[in-house]
């Protein structure tokens, strides 16, 4: 049984309007008002060039292999017109527990307090199993080595010069009032609330709690039920007296810079930080880390790529209203260009830096003569030191085409229409794209040439040595083609004449392939059939030894690991069950960590190891990118290694992906190839955080973190050096106490992110964001102020740290990492439990969960029981083949990979996956949720906040209790997007759903009922992005395909037992049910604060 009680030492009361305020019993003023906003505004030069959005590039269409679907198209958002008399302060929805609660007999109550409390019983339970999906959950709740060349001086710490000279700005205006409290819904206040019921002895029958009660992770659309989505003031906010975080990353809201660093572009942990390391430790050590995204938006000369709306033939122009406003100066290649910064400490200029008769840098609190900024976040035109190459990075684009895969020849269409979606929206005036193809006989270029007497032609030049030292045998410029794009011309002509030639390009090499691909059915040189190999290891070598001198990306199509040549990869994968479980650990941590003294490891691992260690170091110098796809069959025939080689990817900065051969294999191909190319972007990139007096950067977090993570103890803090870095690159900075802690006189803390980066038109920027945080000398305003979101995602690096970390030791093992993730999670309740006045005067018998952890044991179990942590148990293929572990090393690695770029907005779900019953689509699911109209004179980012999204529909818990054979459910787990199809289905509704087609099953494009699934697979594939260009831009880390699982009596479908694995609440092996975990995460809890207090006593 549940005894809810929504408040963390808050009491609620209803006002006339029907919302709750909160009045605080204890309450330390520890938020002393700051300066009123500056009266200052950015420098904006005679020339007028402080931008505003702009557009340039021409409207892309629809690439030729998107299946258009034929649902209606909602109207453009700018021609909506809300009343006038409507509120547009609108608010997240309330916590709701659940609905329909008339089918049982245990309700929920609001308490005074915010905490969730579960209330075990000893009488009777109820039925284990999960109510039908009609009485479960009928509203979504709401859960809360630097580089070789000579380096001048970082972006943090140039040489000061004189700044810009700041003109006087009209008056500040303040924002709106802050972001709403939400009231809670009258159904909530009309709830019962249950006897309690407590612990008396240890001998008592299996606790049990009523699953309808316990909270489950909320849809990423709401809110729903308000005429607009929120709009976000985050200095309103850290100045008011409220710690509260901000909305949470995976709901829909915008946020208006009025000087505080938006939580797009920065987010913390904590809201509050503890003021010393005493109160961090009664907080149960919670971690204090950011989340960064430092290009989540966009700057103010750009604009996006169109997006693609369900039902359109033609791409929509859609223009990001959250920019960050761009500063040039006059002057770009001298010193005088130099940012305004502290002279002391040189942290830039920012809006928090304290006005009185002069400036005071909030960071150091010396005095200086710079003004504060109007921004939370700005982008500043650099030269001179901040210029660290000779010649920006080039815009050049090298695809290596493995020739024993199955599926060549749809792989060149792929390319050429990524080459025309370069040609129509990159921000570069030229770009230049290449192919060359991989066999084990040598490396093949083609290179292409136009002649008035012979007209266009391609022939083949062979790179051979593939074991020794592989190289580019010709300059880049002589085998690549260069491609003029909208952005460098408005002419058509020239732009007709260039797609003409990259077509021209793709149809010859295509002629030119037969006789390649009939080689492979000889033997090499080597003595070994061509096709029985892959010298992917040599490809890798020869891209980054072509692209060595301008820089660029790399991309390798393969469908198997290096097996000849430089960089060969040995099969260690032995599928015995119990060696594998032995064993495992040396296939899912990359050999590039593998210590020497490794006895299950041979001198050519070593070997390899070091080639790959160098190869990514080199490609780091060089500023060189390398994505790595890999396709298979949905279970793979041999081992892949994908540890390793996504090592590579990592240290580069590219992109490991792992396609599964379904019927959308080629769409998720094509989705893979475009994102890195047509999104925006910044290359040759310097990363680094600045924290004020108190506290400092500890690391960057995963040990195996995006980039070269460079030591500048010297300087304050290490720097991450990244070859290009996109909307989606998310890093982790865990934070710590220096000694002595933050002032007591402070009641602010400050941290700063800097990136320094090239744009693809080649100018250099500093992008500064300054966030301000509160601090806390109770451990109870700690636990308030906690973000979900990014708690998830910083445990869940910390998860990958332990697994792949070589400093670990012996604590590097599935069994250690579980168990580190639960005592963490223990004590973080334990300590809410221990240190706050909620906790402390309650009975023992209940288990107390801070508003702001509802989801963390739910969340800790389903890390358990995911592909990262779980035991690999024997599990058996298709038909009547023999067991084989599950998951696989490869899948274990590949889990870890996007672990290791978690983004607080999918940290959940890559764990918790969401499911939706698709039998009854009623109350407008899959369908345009069209908000009010607005009016013409409103601002772009008050327009964009009537934004349409579809309607999902309300989720069920992931259990197999809930799953019906006669039902049909769209499974969303953050990668993969399952319609799981049950086996006593009507034919007649499989019909109107699946069109069978050669390559396999797809989503019918010509029935209501397959329209409106489609939409609902766009908005997943969308997910939370409000005002990007595209779907691509979104915050997922790679493109969702959809894949069917059809349920069968006789045999299991492949992706059948993937299904049955993101059951999450059931037993897992060891792991418990949903109920049981709860009453042993207790019992722990239950344990730590008993120890707690005898220490205390003592």
């Amino acid at each position: 049984h549940a005894d809810y009680h929504p408040g963390d030492g808050e009491r609620k009361q209803e006002d006339r309007t029907g919302y709750t305020t909160q009045n605080n019993n204890v309450h330390v003023n520890n938020h002393a008002p700051l300066p009123p906003p500056p009266n200052h505004q950015l420098p904006v030069p005679p020339s007028g060039s402080f931008h505003p959005p702009t557009s340039h590039h021409l409207p892309r269409h629809a690439p030729s292999s998107y299946n258009p679907m034929h649902p209606p198209v909602p109207p453009h958002h700018n021609a909506m017109h809300p009343s006038p008399h409507q509120n547009r302060n609108s608010s997240l929805p309330p916590p709701q527990f659940h609905q329909n609660l008339a089918a049982s007999s245990h309700t929920l109550q609001p308490s005074p307090q915010t905490d969730q409390r579960f209330q075990f019983s000893q009488t009777t339970p109820p039925p284990s199993h999960v109510p039908p999906a009609s009485h479960v959950q009928t509203d979504p709740y709401l859960r809360p080595s630097r580089p070789h060349h000579p380096m001048p001086p970082s972006p943090m710490n140039p040489p000061i010069h004189n700044p810009p000279t700041f003109q006087p700005p009209p008056p500040y205006h303040q924002p709106p009032p802050p972001y709403p409290t939400p009231p809670v819904p009258q159904q909530q206040q009309q709830m019962r609330r249950p006897q309690p019921v407590a612990f008396e002895n240890k001998s008592s029958p299996p606790q049990k709690i009523d699953p309808s009660q316990i909270p489950r992770p909320p849809l990423f659309t709401r809110p729903y039920d308000q005429p607009s989505i929120p709009l976000y003031y985050p200095r309103q906010h850290v100045l008011s007296d409220d710690i509260n975080p901000p909305p949470a990353a995976d709901s829909r809201f915008l946020t208006s810079d009025d000087g505080n660093a938006a939580p797009q572009l920065l987010r913390a942990t904590l809201s509050a930080i503890p003021r010393d390391r005493s109160t961090h430790s009664q907080s149960g050590d919670l971690p204090i880390a950011l989340l960064c995204n430092p290009l989540a938006v966009v700057s103010a000369d750009v604009s996006p790529r169109p997006r693609m709306l369900p039902g359109a033939t033609e791409a929509e122009g859609w223009a990001a209203v959250m920019r960050v406003p761009l500063v040039e100066n006059n002057t770009t290649n001298n010193n005088d260009s130099a940012p305004p910064r502290c002279h002391k400490c040189n942290a830039y200029a920012n809006p928090f830096f304290h006005v009185n008769e002069q400036s005071e840098c909030n960071f150091c609190n010396a005095r200086t003569d710079v003004p504060a900024t109007a921004h939370g976040t700005i982008e500043y035109v650099v030269g001179g030191p901040y210029v660290t190459r000779s010649t920006p990075v080039q815009p050049s684009f090298v695809y290596a085409l493995d020739l024993t895969t199955p599926h060549l020849e749809s792989y060149l269409p792929m390319i050429e229409q990524v080459g025309l979606s370069m040609i129509h929206t990159a921000l570069s005036a030229h770009v230049k794209i290449a192919i060359v193809f991989v066999s084990s006989f040598g490396i093949y270029l083609p290179r292409y040439r136009e002649s008035e007497n012979e007209g266009a032609t391609v022939n083949f030049v062979v790179m051979s040595d593939i074991t020794e030292d592989p190289f580019c045998p010709l300059p880049f410029d002589e085998w690549s083609l260069k491609l003029p794009t909208a952005h460098s011309t408005q002419e058509s002509h020239i732009v007709n004449t260039t797609i003409g030639r990259l077509k021209e390009y793709i149809s010859l090499i295509q002629k030119e392939l037969k006789p390649l691909v009939k080689q492979l059915d000889t033997k090499n040189p080597y003595n070994k059939m061509g096709h029985a190999n892959s010298c992917g290891g040599a490809a890798l070598a020869f891209v980054a030894d072509a692209l060595k001198e301008s820089g660029g990306r790399g991309t390798l199509i393969s469908w198997r690991r290096p097996s000849l040549g430089v960089g060969t990869i040995r099969d260690r994968e032995r599928r015995s069950i119990k060696r594998y479980q032995k064993e495992e650990r040396q296939l899912y941590v990359p050999l590039q960590f593998q210590k020497e003294n490794n006895k299950d490891l041979d001198g050519g691992d070593l070997k390899v190891a070091s080639f790959y260690s160098n190869l990514a170091k080199d490609c780091a110098k060089n500023r060189v990118v390398l994505d790595i796809v890999m396709q298979s069959r949905p279970l793979p025939g041999a081992f892949m290694d994908l540890a390793t080689l996504g090592q590579l990817c990592r240290v580069t900065c590219g992109k490991l992906t792992w396609i599964k051969t379904t019927s959308e294999w080629k769409e998720a191909l094509q989705q893979a190839l475009l994102r890195p190319v047509c999104s925006f972007y910044g290359t040759d990139a310097i990363f680094k955080i600045r924290c004020s007096n108190g506290f400092q950067v500890k690391s960057y977090l995963p040990y195996t973190t995006v980039g070269v993570s460079v030591d500048s103890s010297l300087m304050g803090s290490p720097e991450l050096e990244l070859g290009v870095v996109h909307p989606d690159t998310c890093i982790a900075v865990e934070l710590e106490h220096r000694v002595g802690g933050l002032s007591k006189r402070e009641k602010i803390c400050y941290v700063q992110s800097a990136l320094l980066y090239t744009t693809p038109s080649g100018q250099r920027r500093v992008r500064v964001s300054t966030l301000a945080l509160k601090i806390s000398s109770t451990a109870a305003d700690v636990y308030r102020g906690i973000d979900f979101g990014a708690l998830t995602a910083f445990l869940t690096r910390q998860v990958v740290e332990q697994l792949v970390d070589p400093r670990q030791g012996d604590d590097q093992t599935l069994h250690a990492a579980r168990q580190k993730l639960r005592s963490r999670a223990i004590k973080a309740v334990a300590g809410y439990r221990s240190n706050t006045s909620n906790g402390t005067n309650l009975p023992h018998g209940q288990l107390i969960l801070p508003q702001k952890l509802q989801l963390l044991p739910l969340f800790c179990m389903s890390m358990l029981k995911s592909a990262l942590l779980r035991a690999s148990l024997p599990t058996r293929k298709s038909g009547m083949r023999a067991d084989h572990p599950d998951p696989l090393a490869d899948e274990r690695a590949y889990a870890l990979w996007h672990g290791s770029n978690a983004h607080p907005t999918v940290a959940m779900l890559l764990v918790h996956p969401n499911i939706f019953s698709l039998s009854k689509l009623t109350d407008g699911a899959g369908e345009w949720h069209i908000p009010d109209k607005v009016e013409d004179n409103q601002s772009e980012l008050l327009k964009a906040t009537y934004h349409a999204c579809i309607k999902l529909p309300n989720t069920i818990p992931p259990t197999i209790s809930c799953i019906e054979d006669d039902q049909i459910y769209l499974i969303d787990d953050g990668l993969n997007i399952y319609i799981f199809v049950g086996k006593d289905v009507n034919k007649e509704v499989k019909a109107e759903l699946i069109e069978v087609t050669r390559e396999g099953c797809n989503l019918s494009t010509s029935s209501d009922y397959g329209r409106q699934v489609g939409r609902l697979v766009w908005q997943l594939r969308t997910y939370s992005a409000i005002g990007s260009g595209s779907e691509s831009d979104t915050l997922r880390t790679a493109f969702l395909p959809v894949i069917f699982a059809l349920a069968h009596s006789s045999h299991k479908d492949p992706f059948e037992e993937k299904v049955l694995n993101l059951m999450v609440q059931d037993q897992k092996g060891d792991e418990l049910d949903y109920e049981n975990f709860l009453c042993e995460f207790h019992k722990n809890v239950q344990a730590t604060f008993k120890v707690a207090s005898n220490r205390i006593k003592q």
